[in-house]
């Protein structure tokens, strides 16, 4: 027997779904309900399986996806999408066999999709019982009050740990970045590759969307770009690979001068 899910009309009264295309809204929807979605808004779905079922090729996919969780509504970790307003949205204080359904739920994922969840915003208070030990520690406080994340609103209210700032691109254009998070993926994957996918990002919201507004974090947009391609982080990649040109000509030439007698 089918599993029903129901969509309130006010859905598309939303202010954040009236700014979506066509593509983009059926999209959200296929994620609220298509046949592998449970109670808990947490579960396995191949980026393979949505294109099969929505026609969408997969570039276009991982494309939406990524906007969606830039505008932190819904999130991919590997083969899971995580859907962070969804247990509100579940009326779980007065219902409690919901409840103890989410929370099965939860006790049987792996722990980094789980902390991918908590990361995420999920708002469904996550005990430390639930986590296991390998991915403690985590920030496992809940708050009950309306956030960002809620699907009948999109409030821009800037999480504390991710500043925002201003990136200027090769052509002189400006478009913003989270300055924490470009900190921490220049790190990790290099600057010039940071840099180069940033350049991509913008050339697909203004090629292709037809503004750079598209974006509302370049840095994220960046990483997602990044992942989706398998880039390696520095520490496992040849280091040569990852120098800026500039500083790769000065290591090409280490000891040349004296092997000219």
């Amino acid at each position: 027997m089918a599993t029903q899910r129901y969509i309130s009309t006010s859905f598309w009264d939303d202010e954040w779904i009236s700014t979506l295309n066509p593509s983009e809204k059926l999209m959200y929807l296929y994620l609220m309900t298509n046949p592998l979605t449970n109670i808990a808004g947490v579960y396995k779905l191949s980026v393979r399986r949505i294109s099969f079922d929505t026609g969408f090729n997969k570039d276009t996919v991982n494309i939406i996806i990524d906007k969606f969780e830039i505008d932190g509504k819904v999130y991919q970790h590997g083969e899971y999408i995580i859907i962070p307003s969804w247990p509100k949205h579940q009326k779980w204080q007065s219902r409690p066999k919901i409840k103890s359904g989410i929370e099965a739920i939860l006790k049987e994922l792996p722990g980094d999709v789980l902390q991918k969840t908590i990361d995420a915003g999920y708002e469904f208070p996550i005990s430390k019982s639930e986590i296991p030990h390998d991915v403690l520690p985590y920030d496992t406080s809940y708050s009950d009050s309306d956030s960002d994340l809620d699907l009948d609103s999109d409030s821009d209210t800037e999480e504390p740990q991710r500043k925002k700032g201003i990136y200027i691109l090769k052509d002189g254009d400006r478009v913003p970045i989270g300055t924490t998070t470009y900190d921490r993926i220049c790190k990790t994957y290099g600057k010039r590759t940071v840099d180069e996918n940033i350049e991509k990002a913008y050339a697909y919201a203004v090629g292709v969307k037809g503004r750079k507004s598209y974006y509302k974090d370049y840095a994220l947009t960046a990483e997602n770009y990044i992942k989706r391609a398998g880039i390696q982080p520095v520490e496992t990649n040849n280091f040569l690979e990852n120098m800026e040109p500039w500083r790769r000509e000065l290591y090409d030439n280490l000891g040349k001068e004296d092997g000219k007698k």
